[in-house]
């Protein structure tokens, strides 16, 4: 059984073995800081499985309406823990803190090339196109 825990800026650096952060790792910081953008992941045996993360502003109004629309990003389980409801269990946690900040309209972009993530995000409600790239699909949800 795993465990949700919410990221604090300070502890970004424990992450690395979810996400590849590099260059991004002090703008998401600052974000984090800054309460426009919130990180957490779930945790097994003291292992990071996954992770998530809800922006709740950044300028682009096909992801985040302030006070209305929120985007799920970095969402991503480890390989050798997909297939256990992990990653289900972020969107309905990302949800839940959506729905906390006043959030009506939640969107995730998903690769075309992702069947098996485009259908989890269809099964939570993900079923609005917002744009349609060549190469990925932002979908929203009313929550």
């Amino acid at each position: 059984m795993g465990t949700m825990i919410e990221i604090h800026p300070d502890e970004l650096e424990r992450c690395q073995g979810v996400w590849d952060l590099g260059a991004k790792a002090e703008r998401l910081r600052l974000e984090m800081t800054e309460g426009r953008r919130r990180m957490f992941v779930w945790e097994e045996d003291g292992v990071f499985c996954g992770g998530g993360s809800l922006v709740l502003e950044n300028g682009d109004r096909e992801r985040t309406i302030p006070q209305k629309r929120a985007y799920l990003s970095f969402l991503a389980v480890k390989q050798e823990y997909r297939g256990r409801g992990i990653g289900s269990a972020l969107i309905d946690y990302a949800e839940q803190c959506a729905r906390k900040s006043g959030i009506t309209e939640l969107t995730i972009q998903v690769e075309r090339s992702n069947e098996r993530a485009r259908q989890l995000y269809e099964r939570k409600g993900f079923c609005v196109i917002v744009r349609d790239a060549p190469d990925a699909v932002l979908l929203l949800k009313k929550i």
